[in-house]
């Protein structure tokens, strides 16, 4: 039997199935068609709860409504973005991004994640290869890399770390200030120049691409990968009901969100279920501990080594950290000793995870009743069995499947 001819095959079977969760379905239907209706049912839910939280900073579900919104008409009246075009979005784990990318999806447009370390050859690049119309980067990135890369007539919206920080202590972002650059926009002011305003409906579909979400490049140039609406809504609602989620919980945003994961297990997850989202710029282990115990966070999907900083970090001993109890990891091999210390720590097992951006997330995970059998070859812990919805075949190198088991 080849790739190409899979009929009959065993793996159609699903023998995985038996491995689920009580209550886990073999598939998904997917609840809304678009993530922007997956984030409106979650306003009409419940306007006044807790959207995003930043430092000492909260937006509501309705705060996040308004502002997007105005987001949305500022970039289509002076900007242009219309449906259909592409926008790269520089950023770190600040709320523009959740702002951005609502606003992008109100008028049909498409939001390109990039990393915030990448330089000006590769902004270049990937600003070209997607055909990018605007780009929104961080203020403190503009002058050593945006006034540098953006081609004649792509306009550059910058946004400031502070923005939306209170009183959280200063020595976090030193030397850091507000400093508009001559040529840009600043999406604070967009919004507040539209306050009030809201774009008139765009009528998407579940097979629209919501992202191009550039791959890492592991087995040649990074190839944009057309993540849709559904694929969005699906892979939410696949976290949702595999980790047992719900609007009790909080997710602490310690993976990127320009990342897949950041995208849809922590803003994806998060419009879903509806949770708050708790974003600290960028990963620090104190940082993030702090976070916790201010916001009682809950629910985490990050890298073993975000996890094991916490581990090795003294001063995290000084926050409470209980609040924690749904942990996924994800990316790359996990060894049970690194689980058993963290379990010591923090009262929690750590799941293992597995999944890739074309997929749009996760494609297989250790269910939360259960524990990860350890690789004898390896001595790494397995990712999982594919989550619902999904079928993988195990294939030689000609192609053909061995048999199952």
């Amino acid at each position: 039997m080849t790739a190409n001819d899979p009929s009959g095959s065993p793996y159609d079977e699903r023998p995985w199935l038996a491995l689920y969760d009580e209550g886990v379905p073999a598939d998904l239907t997917i609840p809304f068609s678009t993530a922007v209706e997956m984030f409106e049912a979650a306003l009409a839910a419940n306007p006044s709860a807790p959207c995003v939280h930043y430092f000492d900073s909260t937006l509501t579900m309705q705060d996040v409504d308004r502002l997007s919104a105005a987001l949305a008409v500022g970039l289509q009246a002076e900007l242009g973005i219309a449906r259909g075009d592409r926008v790269m979005v520089q950023l770190q784990n600040v709320p523009g991004f959740v702002l951005a990318l609502l606003a992008l999806w109100r008028l049909g447009a498409i939001m390109v994640p990039v990393n915030p370390m990448f330089k000006r050859d590769e902004m270049t690049k990937l600003i070209a290869d997607s055909g990018s119309k605007a780009l929104v980067q961080m203020e403190s990135l503009y002058e050593d890399v945006g006034r540098h890369v953006a081609p004649p007539g792509v306009p550059v919206v910058t946004v400031n770390e502070l923005d939306h920080v209170g009183a959280w202590p200063s020595d976090l972002f030193p030397g850091v200030e507000r400093r508009r650059h001559p040529g840009t926009l600043d999406l604070e002011e967009l919004m507040a120049a539209h306050e009030g305003q809201r774009p008139p409906p765009v009528d998407l579909g579940p097979n629209d691409v919501a992202l191009l979400v550039y791959t890492s490049g592991t087995t040649g140039a990074p190839k944009g990968a057309m993540n849709t609406h559904r694929g969005v809504v699906f892979n939410s609602e696949n976290y949702r009901v595999w980790c047992k989620l719900d609007a009790t919980d909080v997710c602490l945003g310690i993976a990127p969100l320009f990342h897949v994961t950041g995208l849809i297990a922590h803003i994806g997850v998060c419009l879903l279920t509806p949770m708050p989202l708790v974003l600290g710029y960028r990963f620090h282990p104190v940082v993030m501990a702090q976070l916790v115990e201010r916001y009682r966070a809950s629910w985490v999907m990050g890298s073993i080594t975000a996890y094991i900083s916490l581990l090795n970090e003294p001063e995290v001993d000084g926050y409470d950290l209980s609040s924690l109890r749904k942990l996924w990891s994800g990316g790359q091999p996990v060894s049970p000793t690194t689980v058993a210390d963290l379990e010591a720590k923090l009262g929690a097992y750590v799941h293992n995870l597995y999944g890739l951006t074309e997929v749009t997330s996760e494609s297989h995970a250790v269910p939360a009743g259960r524990r990860a059998p350890v690789d004898p070859h390896s001595g790494a812990l397995s990712v999982g069995p594919p989550v619902s919805g999904f079928v993988v075949r195990i294939v030689d190198d000609e192609g053909v499947e061995v048999p199952v088991g």
